[in-house]
C-alpha cells in the first residue's frame, strides 16, 4: 500500500508541475534539480487533500493499524519528553506569577496553591502537552 501511495504521489507531482511554455528559464532549471515540490502550494494542497481522503477511507473501513499506531506512539513519546517538561515548567511559572498578582489584589495569596492545582494541573498542562506532542 505504501508503494502505491508513493507512485500516486509521483504521478500527481508530475501532473501539477509540468513545465509550461510561459515559465521562466530559471524556474525550469530549478525543476530539473528535483525540488519542484518545495515551492508549489498547489502540490502541497493536493497532497493534504489526498492524505485526508486516505485517513477518512481507512477510518470508515475500520483499518486502524493498531500495531502501527502503538509503534508511532512509542517512537514519538520519549522524544517529546524534554520539550513537554520545559514548556510546562515555563507556562506554570508564568501562570503562577500572573495568578499571584491577581490574588494579591484581594489578599488571597495563601490560596495560590489551590488555584494552581485546580486550574493549571487539571486542564492547562494536558492541553500544552497535547500541543507539543501534536
Amino acid at each position: 500500500m505504501v508503494k502505491a501511495d508513493w507512485q500516486f504521489s509521483q504521478r500527481i507531482s508530475k501532473f501539477i508541475s509540468s513545465p509550461s511554455s510561459s515559465a521562466p528559464s530559471a524556474r525550469r532549471s530549478r525543476r530539473h534539480r528535483g525540488d519542484r515540490e518545495a515551492d508549489n502550494p498547489v502540490y502541497h494542497s493536493t497532497m493534504a487533500v489526498l492524505l485526508a481522503g486516505q485517513v477518512m477511507h481507512r477510518l470508515l473501513r475500520g483499518r486502524w493499524g493498531q500495531r502501527q499506531i502503538m509503534d508511532h506512539l512509542m517512537c514519538a513519546g520519549p522524544r517529546c519528553l524534554a520539550p513537554v517538561v520545559v514548556t510546562n515548567i515555563c507556562a506554570g511559572v508564568i501562570f503562577a506569577i500572573q495568578t499571584a498578582r491577581e490574588m494579591a489584589r484581594f489578599g488571597a495569596v495563601s490560596s495560590l496553591g489551590r488555584a494552581f492545582a485546580a486550574d493549571y494541573c487539571r486542564a492547562k498542562a494536558q492541553q500544552l502537552t497535547a500541543g507539543v506532542l501534536s
